[in-house]
């Protein structure tokens, strides 16, 4: 019955990537993206929570926008999302029901308990433990954190903007709920990664094909194709609007311009947050699709190597290793460097050796790249019908010039941001980074009125400006108490990860090998964000909290000597809680 539902999950995403396919090619109409949303919903509606939660996993290259009167830019995933998350908290609460009747009703248990001799206390302390078990240990600083957005309202010029992002945040976190509760067993899990990994893979071959088509035809044309029917089925008019005069697509070194890869994101950034993780989601199947080595030189043997999966798993992490280069992005290049430095100590310290190997392999693999631009470079000057000026090599040394026009754009602003930081400790309200940059609103404006006008600085709409950085964005949105929130945030994480890492370094699987590769992703992404907000977007966000999600669930069970990962104990709970 599973491998059915499976067959039929794919038949449906092969449909979208036919259906999406044609629509940017303009041969079929926008319209059958309800199609598309219809037969994704049916699917969550008619079988188990996991199998949709899979399908939505394996179903995020292909949501672009819904075509309505309405609102221009409205994805599919924020109603998939929503009717998953409802679908499971239906099913939950029919499986559950007598609890719930239990919860509603307190003031019966509150009287039974005391019928029982039972304190308040011990009432308090199970009800938590009901609830609590179905969160992970960094959820609480997960909810300062959304306490602090809400409180941030207070202080925002556009309130309804900043309530409108907060409920976007929330509706992906939707899918991190759904996870951490559908998955219940180390199968389960496993198909997670699996699944991560195919999907952010399909990005990344996108990725391809999208800078193949760039070799075979004039830059300008296919900038404005590209902004025209793809952007703008997967992000809206609006946003194509703008793609069409300014966008990250194109990278400057040595008086050139050439386009980077980028794929189905928005910009070359995001992209290559992307393929990074791609390559953590591939890094714990080489542990789980153990074998295939040559052990002697013969057809045979060789066969043995072509045919096993762990070959294709490496060949998409190299690929994915490529396309970082490819992006262009030079802030993701150095934030590899706190990840190098951290596995290869490792390494040479024999720390986890077998799977450290690893982890450095697929970073050095992106330094040969570096090496072979030259090589690189030619091939595609080859290839181009029009002239190919890049080259990563110089672009990497454009990083330490701080006469480059975009280093000096990105100093100014974190300068600036930095002073009006200060000025507004309690931030500006979340979303309302708009207003640091435009210092005198109009009264009477509304966010749309003022997120329109082009910034003459960046050559873009002032709502697509920020702070150049996660930090001093998140510093003057919602002030200090938000900015220890989020880091508080992502140290609770790390720490737990490294407590597991440390208790199971010998043990070399699928589970170990994932919190290992979704550690140096997290640690990655906290020294690129030091350089942009890309963390922030929506794809990003989906990956994001999937890792985590998996993360924590192997962090929670991986001890459990039963396949099923039961819910943790009151005495777990209580300790999680005063801790």
């Amino acid at each position: 019955m599973q491998q059915h539902t499976r067959k039929i999950l794919w038949i449906i995403v092969l449909w979208q990537f036919i259906s999406v396919l044609l629509m940017g090619l303009g041969v079929w109409p926008d319209n059958v993206v309800w199609v598309n949303v219809v037969l994704i919903a049916a699917f969550i509606a008619l079988t188990d929570p996991f199998d949709g939660l899979l399908l939505v996993i394996a179903s995020i290259p292909f949501y672009v926008v819904i075509p309505n009167p309405y609102f221009a830019s409205m994805p599919m995933w924020r109603i998939l999302f929503v009717w998953l998350f409802i679908v499971w908290a239906g099913r939950t609460a029919i499986r559950q029901r007598d609890y719930f009747q239990k919860l509603i009703r307190f003031r019966q248990m509150y009287r039974r308990a005391r019928e029982m001799k039972a304190s308040k206390w011990e009432l308090i302390m199970n009800t938590l433990a009901r609830i609590d078990s179905r969160f992970m240990s960094w959820d609480k600083y997960l909810a300062l954190f959304l306490f602090v957005l809400i409180l941030s309202v207070l202080f925002a010029h556009f309130k309804l903007h900043a309530i409108k992002q907060i409920i976007f945040l929330i509706n992906i976190y939707l899918v991190y709920v759904v996870l951490i509760n559908a998955t219940t067993t180390r199968e389960r899990i496993t198909d997670l990664i699996k699944y991560s990994a195919i999907s952010t893979a399909i990005i990344v071959f996108l990725g391809y094909v999208q800078f193949i088509a760039t070799l075979f035809s004039s830059p300008y044309y296919f900038w404005q194709y590209w902004a025209e029917m793809i952007s703008r089925l997967y992000f809206g008019q609006p946003l194509a609007n703008v793609l069409i005069y300014s966008n990250s697509w194109f990278s400057y070194t040595s008086g050139g311009q050439s386009l980077r890869m980028f794929s189905i994101m928005p910009d070359s950034h995001s992209f290559g947050m992307i393929a990074v993780l791609c390559m953590g989601f591939c890094l714990p199947l080489l542990s789980y699709y153990s074998g295939g080595k040559m052990t002697h030189v013969n057809p045979k043997a060789l066969w043995k190597v072509l045919t096993h999966r762990t070959y294709y798993i490496w060949y998409a992490i190299r690929f994915s290793g490529l396309a970082v280069i490819l992006s262009g992005t030079r802030g993701i290049w150095v934030g590899m460097l706190p990840t190098l430095v951290i596995s290869l100590y490792l390494y040479f310290r024999k720390f986890a050796v077998s799977m450290m190997k690893k982890v450095v392999i697929a970073q050095l693999l992106i330094i040969l790249f570096f090496i072979l631009a030259p090589a690189i470079n030619y091939g595609l000057q080859q290839l181009r019908i029009s002239r190919y000026e890049e080259n990563f090599i110089d672009r990497a040394r454009s990083i330490y010039d701080l006469g480059e026009d975009s280093n000096v754009g990105r100093i100014i602003i974190w300068k600036e941001s930095l002073v009006y930081s200060a000025l507004h400790p309690f931030g500006i309200g979340y979303g309302n980074f708009i207003v640091s940059i435009v210092r005198d609103v109009p009264p009477n404006y509304s966010f749309d009125q003022v997120s329109n006008e082009k910034n003459l600085r960046y050559n873009l709409p002032q709502k697509f400006v920020s702070a150049h950085s996660q930090y001093l964005n998140l510093l003057v949105e919602i002030g200090f108490a938000g900015l220890l929130s989020f880091l508080l945030f992502f140290g609770k994480a790390l720490s737990a990860m490294w407590v597991f890492i440390q208790k199971h370094k010998n043990e070399e699987n699928i589970f170990t090998m994932m919190v290992i590769s979704m550690a140096m992703v997290f640690i990655w992404f906290l020294a690129y964000g030091i350089f942009d907000v890309t963390l922030f977007n929506d794809r990003i966000l989906m990956y994001f909290f999937i890792a985590l999600g998996t993360v924590g669930l192997i962090l929670r069970r991986y001890d459990s000597q039963s396949e099923a990962f039961p819910e943790k104990s009151r005495k777990e709970v209580i300790s999680d809680i005063m801790s």
